[in-house]
């Protein structure tokens, strides 16, 4: 369960990694994660121009785009447009666009099925046969270069593993319903400070009603605060790159109200942004560990 909200991070992670490389950071740098849709655009097709120089060069027709529905029936055989959909989370309209064009190419021809002449399946034609056995050397030598386009110490099942995993929860709807998650949980006049004068006489006797303690020479402490109260307050220590929570606490009346949340983006902005470090808690920490879970950011427990 706690790998699954690791991506959010893991993903950040990954583009930084694979993408950064070769492109004017400017605007990327600025944006973040924002713009990740743009950047990944930009990486497919950077990937299917390259692809299409290999080709070129060997002097094969054969066109990136055909490549998925070309894969499954060389693996997999005779397949309906049904099944090519489905196994390629696509629509059928989709499909049936590639597979005209395909026909009209030759390479591919729909026959009635051996066993129920009421399906139909897409096969190779002869020509399309001697297309795949042209390009099997190349996909061998596809893989082989890949390899060394991602860093030497990067397993390149991981990277894929990454993209499904992102992929699922994308299809799935978790950005849109986290993010809105979120905007409903903020609580408008809400601040999340850094006090310097941690002897200050109001913030003294808060914590001494609401029985808080904390060492000021190892904590580091961050506040929630409306316009005149104190309504929470998070403790940690930064190590090593890494936030170590130690405590969260938000006064019962201001709870369910996002202020966890809000206190938990700023620690993470300030210490974790444009970082591959993550949150740490102690093990056996499970209050803590709800919150991190049920706000989605990565964590280690030691």
């Amino acid at each position: 369960m706690l790998k699954s909200f690791l991506v959010c991070k893991l993903f950040f992670n990954i583009v930084r990694t694979y993408i950064s490389a070769n492109i004017n950071m400017g605007i990327f740098q600025d944006a973040g994660l924002l713009i990740i849709g743009t950047r990944l655009k930009r990486l497919s097709e950077r990937f299917l121009s390259e692809v299409s120089k290999v080709y070129k060069n060997q002097n094969i027709r054969f066109e990136p785009a055909w490549f998925p529905i070309l894969f499954l029936l060389d693996k997999k055989g005779a397949m309906s447009l049904t099944e090519i959909a489905a196994e390629l989370d696509v629509s059928h309209s989709a499909i049936s666009q590639m597979i005209t064009q395909l026909q009209t190419k030759k390479i591919v021809e729909i026959l009635p099925d051996s066993s129920d002449a009421r399906l139909k399946r897409m096969v190779f034609t002869s020509k399309g046969k001697k297309l795949i056995e042209q390009v099997h050397p190349v996909w061998q030598t596809l893989i082989k270069s890949l390899d060394q386009v991602l860093p030497a110490n990067q397993n390149p099942q991981d990277f894929l593993n990454l993209l499904s995993s992102i992929e699922d929860k994308l299809n799935n709807n978790f950005l849109s319903e986290t993010a809105i998650r979120f905007l409903n949980e903020q609580s408008p006049g809400i601040a999340v400070i850094e006090i310097d004068n941690m002897s200050d006489p109001d913030l003294l006797n808060w914590l001494k009603t609401e029985t808080l303690n904390f060492d000021p020479i190892i904590d580091l402490i961050v506040f929630a605060k409306d316009k005149k109260n104190f309504v929470g307050y998070t403790k940690y220590e930064v190590n090593e790159g890494f936030v170590k929570l130690k405590f969260i606490y938000v006064i019962p009346t201001w709870r369910r109200k996002g202020i966890a949340s809000q206190m938990l983006q700023y620690l993470f902005e300030k210490h974790l942004n444009n970082s591959e470090n993550c949150f740490l808690l102690n093990e056996g920490n499970l209050d803590l560990i709800r919150v991190l879970i049920k706000t989605g950011y990565s964590f280690k427990v030691k």
